[in-house]
């Protein structure tokens, strides 16, 4: 059922047109904030279309992580930017961050939360937070945040510079799939190493993360990586469609892959940077892999993390890490 909200799209783009405003126009000299964000003038704020379907948990998670909120249609130019930049791609419906608690339907008054979801014509409509929707991530003008070298709030984020890229060693042990899940709800993935200089970075985040400092006394000296069989251990791919060969590294640890447990098709790698396979349900470390091409830039679209001396008034990033922490560890997502 649509929701009656009190927005009419098309009679603020009239309005906003009558007055001579330029919708969706994006500036030349945008404040400091991520390459990946558009900065919208007349929204006076960054928006972020992820086009890939996700929970409205995993959303929350992946805005939070790179410092700005699910996008919340508060105001007219807000919305009518969101329906822009759906329609650009031909996404008809969207996460939101509205959330309605005891809702009342046929006389009946549930106290369990409904998202809300937004679609090419401005319409609101109920959902499920479990449901699978696109969603924008945005972050407002004079709500500027300090973000990390890895363009994230997560301070567990490293950057190496042997292979420019970013990566967290994850110490809460979940199986393949909820930890692909967990990477995903942070911005990154699994990671895949490719090449022998990227296992000698794995390796060193092994010793900055010796054993007797991970919870637990079991499955210490592996973790997870994005790579498994699908075909009962004969061969192997990553989860970006490639063989190990074509992602560049095959180096398994001797005598492996030997599906010991008859059922091992997931990969994972040791403290040495050799690979190993590992059954999929196991809860073991794993890591994460942040790339990049997908940082903070200044007006000049160069990159550039965010200073503390930035015109506009910096959070500390603390607070979100803290929320996007209590999203991930309390929900398993």
């Amino acid at each position: 059922m649509r929701l009656l909200w009190p927005i009419c799209v098309l009679f603020g783009v009239a309005l906003l047109e009558a007055q001579g405003v330029p919708l969706h126009s994006i500036t030349q000299h945008r404040p400091t904030f991520r390459c990946d964000y558009t900065y919208f003038v007349d929204a006076e704020g960054w928006f972020k279309l992820h086009a890939k379907p996700a929970t409205w948990l995993e959303a929350q998670a992946v805005c939070l992580s790179e410092g700005s909120s699910i996008l919340y249609p508060d105001t007219e130019i807000i919305l009518s930017t969101a329906v822009h930049l759906m329609r650009d791609v031909s996404i008809s419906r969207i996460h939101t961050g509205m959330m309605m608690h005891n809702r009342q339907s046929n006389q009946i008054v549930t106290s369990k939360p409904m998202g809300v979801t937004l679609d090419e014509v401005g319409l609101m409509q109920w959902a499920q937070p479990s449901d699978w929707h696109p969603f924008i991530c945005h972050k407002k003008k004079f709500e500027s945040v300090l973000l990390n070298e890895c363009g994230t709030v997560d301070e567990d984020y490293h950057m190496y510079n042997a292979t420019g890229n970013c990566y967290k060693l994850h110490e809460n042990k979940r199986n393949w799939f909820v930890a692909g899940a967990s990477c995903k709800a942070e911005g990154g993935q699994l990671a895949i190493i490719n090449s022998e200089t990227e296992a000698e970075v794995i390796i060193d985040i092994f010793k900055n993360n010796p054993a007797d400092q991970i919870p637990g006394d079991i499955w210490l000296d592996t973790a997870f990586l994005g790579f498994r069989s699908l075909d009962s251990g004969r061969s192997w791919i990553t989860i970006d469609d490639e063989t190990l060969n074509m992602a560049g590294y095959a180096m398994f640890a001797p005598g492996e892959p030997n599906n010991a447990a008859r059922n091992e098709y997931c990969g994972s790698v040791g403290r040495n940077g050799k690979l190993f396979d590992d059954p999929c349900m196991r809860e073991m470390l794993f890591i994460c892999e942040k790339r990049t091409d997908e940082i903070i830039c200044d007006e000049n679209n160069n990159s550039a993390v965010n200073d503390e001396n930035d015109m506009f008034t910096v959070l500390d990033r603390s607070e979100k890490a803290e929320k996007l922490r209590s999203i991930l560890g309390g929900n398993n997502v």
